[in-house]
Parts: structure tokens; C-alpha cells; sequence
């Protein structure tokens, strides 16, 4: 569990009838986000998307091991919001290569 989850202690709305139980996001597994793009790739042009699915990494980390791995600037590593670190997050980034890519 994450320090700040441990002991919510959440009020109850209507205080005269008992609550349900439960636990909030006890594991970033259990909180799951995928993100849906406006649109498709048209297949053509300098960029490549790429689309992953993260634990315990932040969008910006993400962005940085991309730019390392393809050899490109920061930024050049696009992305259409942060997600959040605790979750499962699944989103896309678009890489401006600088050129057609081949083979993907």
C-alpha cells in the first residue's frame, strides 16, 4: 500500500447507515488506466508511435528512456498527458525520428 492510503479514514455521506468496507487502490495494479487516442497513425511521415504499458514510472521517465534509446532529444518525445506513477498505465508516445521509419 502507498503511505498516504494506510488510513484514509473517509466519513460516511449519511452518517446513520453503516459503510460497506472495502479497500482504495490497496496495489498500483488495481488501478488501471489506458489511454485512447483521438485518432489513428496514418502510417506515413517521421514519426513512430509507440505504445506502453508502465509500473512505478513516471511519463517523464518514460519519455527520457525512449529519447536515450531512439537517440533523439526530449523533445521529440511526445505524449498527450502524464499518468500516474502508482498504476498500471497504458499510453502512447510519438517519437519524431526525423525520417520515414522502416520496419515497425
Amino acid at each position: 500500500m502507498l503511505k498516504s492510503e494506510t488510513n484514509l479514514s473517509l466519513p460516511f455521506i449519511t452518517a446513520l447507515l453503516p459503510g460497506i468496507g472495502g479497500e482504495i487502490r490497496a496495489t498500483p495494479e488495481e488501478f488501471v488506466v489506458e489511454e485512447i487516442p483521438l485518432y489513428d497513425p496514418c502510417g506515413e511521415g517521421q514519426h513512430l508511435y509507440v505504445s506502453l504499458t508502465k509500473v512505478g514510472a513516471t511519463t517523464r521517465e518514460l519519455q527520457a528512456q525512449l529519447a536515450r534509446l531512439f537517440g533523439i532529444s526530449v523533445g521529440n518525445v511526445g505524449f498527450a498527458g502524464m499518468k500516474d506513477k502508482h498504476a498500471r498505465t497504458t499510453q502512447t508516445f510519438s517519437l519524431n525520428v526525423g525520417h520515414q521509419p522502416s520496419g515497425f
